[in-house]
């Protein structure tokens, strides 16, 4: 294997990506605690919708995918030698973009996982499809 494969197998990897996943999640559920007006309120295709204002749908469709990318570049750097292992020799742009593409992946797989999950049990586990809207705020 070349090193970039057998880089990708690395426990430094699934460490960050887990770590990525993780710092995302929380900071999903903080800011649509904070503002339960961005969060998505319904299906694209359904009547009702799908946000309540702007600032939803800049924070579902261009913000909340970039997260992610933003936590994997904000470890390269650390210059830690167990996240990135031999890439740590490597200059800051080669850690950079593994970081970004660890993060990027990581969000990728974690909509997958989300849509599996709900294909297979019925749960949905993405708290981007609330059932019970936000209670408009009191004028």
């Amino acid at each position: 294997m070349d090193q970039l494969t057998s880089q990708l197998f690395t426990f430094g990897t699934l460490l960050l990506a887990v770590s990525v996943f993780i710092a995302t999640f929380f900071t999903r559920r903080f800011v649509e605690l904070a503002r339960p007006n961005w969060k998505k309120q319904a299906h694209e295709l359904s009547a009702k919708p799908t946000y309540l204002g702007q600032a939803g749908l800049w924070w579902n469709d261009f913000v909340l995918p970039l997260i992610p990318v933003i936590y994997g570049f904000a470890t390269a750097p650390t210059n830690a030698e167990f996240l990135y292992g031999p890439l740590t020799k490597e200059k800051l742009f080669i850690r950079l973009m593994w970081g970004g593409g660890v993060g990027w992946f990581s969000g990728v797989l974690y909509k997958g996982v989300s849509k599996a999950v709900k294909a297979k049990t019925g749960i949905d586990i993405d708290p981007s499809t609330s059932s019970i809207p936000p209670q408009p705020p009191a004028a």
